[in-house]
């Protein structure tokens, strides 16, 4: 998992290649122009991948991160959900809504998206 910039350095190493992925939109026309094998996507929160995630910046960061102990928790206690797992994610649902209410912009999958 990667916030904001953090994507650069996963890109640089090749972990982001044929992938999406987000970073803050200060620095994704750049990061494009550098690593043109990945797929930057803007104007989104977080973009979720198979083995790595990635999130435009540090509140994006923090709804990814529940999502990602929210996945992990439902990984090791089967599909269902468990009370942890509930309040897990009534505190994702939670933290990526915008002020309007209207949930936030969350990709998952590969390039081709």
């Amino acid at each position: 998992m990667s916030v904001c910039t953090g994507a650069s350095m996963l890109a640089a190493y090749g972990l982001l290649d044929g992938e999406a992925a987000t970073t803050h939109h200060m620095y994704e026309r750049g990061l494009q122009q550098r690593d043109s094998a990945v797929h930057f996507v803007n104007g989104v929160r977080s973009v979720e991948n198979d083995k790595i995630s990635t999130a435009a910046g540090l509140t994006s960061g923090i709804d990814l991160a529940l999502h990602v102990v929210e996945r992990w928790k439902n990984s090791r206690t089967g599909d269902h959900r468990d009370e942890a797992g509930q309040q897990i994610g009534a505190a994702v649902a939670c933290a990526s809504c915008s002020k309007r209410g209207d949930a936030q912009d969350r990709v998952s999958g590969t390039g081709s998206t």
